[in-house]
């Protein structure tokens, strides 16, 4: 089992204490402009000092020293915008200067392939939209290994939804019944609204698909931050059908090239920054990923199981 008390950091044989917090922009340009980035990082670096603070010692007696480090976004949404899966050079360029302002101030940094609810086409952010659209262009009832999507024991559907159309609209992964009992918002649209999941949905030509989690009125009804609270969005088909299809998409034939192995270079890439960078310290390969495959129970429970199976293909690729 994994030990129990505090984990322990070391930098340069000696234990640490890590001060700071996030820094992770979760829409465009995804980085703040340069001189707030350079006077966040000199205040945090400035603020550790003047508090004159000075941690416990090791359980060995050994001093410890308090050090600043930020959880810094590095979203592939960002890296990757659009179905041609390539870097993008200005999000590169900036963070690489964001990465150079924290040094500058000596403060540490972690990169946090960030999301939430996996994609903006579930309301959600990180992963690029067009996964979603690839995986609901090719989609089926089952996943690549060839368990159902659509519910316990049988396919109510031959097409499951990966994102939000007029044609998929945002739904509970449960039946409401069963939601209501258990504390879940119901999926709220605007009643005057009579086409809610048009505008900057994949194929709707009103508005850019990678900007639906911010655009969409119906969307922003039930991403809003008490919805976050309540679980909605991360609770629904598209996100559950994403993230399973996903976590499988190293093991895939269909998937691997499209899904994976762009996934597999945006963290490629971070890496890369890490051993450019003196004050870059870790790699998060993504944030929270959750155990999914509902409304099919047997595929929740091995949903966890296959998540470490993707981050082992994922430092498989990277020993390539």
């Amino acid at each position: 089992g994994e030990p129990k008390g505090p984990k322990v950091f070391k930098l340069e044989g000696q234990e640490i204490v890590l001060f700071g917090g996030n820094y992770v922009m979760k829409a465009r340009p995804y980085f703040p402009p340069l001189d707030v980035v350079v006077a966040d990082a000199q205040r945090l670096a400035q603020e550790l000092k003047l508090s004159a603070y000075r941690p416990p010692p090791a359980k060995d007696g050994s001093p410890r020293r308090a050090v600043c480090c930020v959880r810094l976004g590095a979203m592939m949404e960002g890296a990757m915008p659009d179905e041609a899966m390539k870097l993008d050079e200005q999000w590169a360029a900036n963070l690489e200067a964001t990465i150079k302002a924290f040094a500058d101030a000596g403060v540490y940094v972690f990169l946090d392939v960030h999301q939430d609810a996996y994609c903006t086409t579930n309301g959600g952010d990180g992963l690029p939209w067009w996964m979603a659209a690839e995986m609901q262009r090719t989609a089926g009832c089952c996943t690549p290994s060839g368990e159902c999507l659509c519910c316990c024991c049988c396919c109510g559907s031959p097409n499951p939804s990966y994102l939000t159309s007029p044609e998929h609209p945002l739904k509970l992964m449960l039946p409401w019944c069963i939601a209501k009992c258990i504390g879940m918002r119901q999926i709220e649209t605007d009643p005057e609204d009579q086409d809610p999941w048009r505008n900057f949905s994949v194929g709707g030509q009103a508005g850019h698909p990678g900007l639906m989690n911010i655009g969409n009125i119906n969307m922003r009804l039930n991403n809003h931050d008490a919805a976050w609270a309540e679980g909605t969005v991360g609770a629904t088909r598209q996100c559950h059908n994403f993230a399973t299809r996903f976590h499988e998409s190293p093991f895939s034939e269909r998937d691997r090239e499209p899904l994976f192995e762009p996934y597999l270079q945006h963290i490629r890439y971070l890496c890369r920054a890490w051993e450019r960078h003196w004050n870059v310290v870790a790699v998060e390969l993504l944030n929270e990923p959750f155990l999914a495959g509902l409304p099919n129970v047997l595929q929740m429970m091995v949903s966890r199981r296959r998540l470490f199976d993707f981050h082992l293909a994922t430092l498989e690729g990277l020993e390539r």
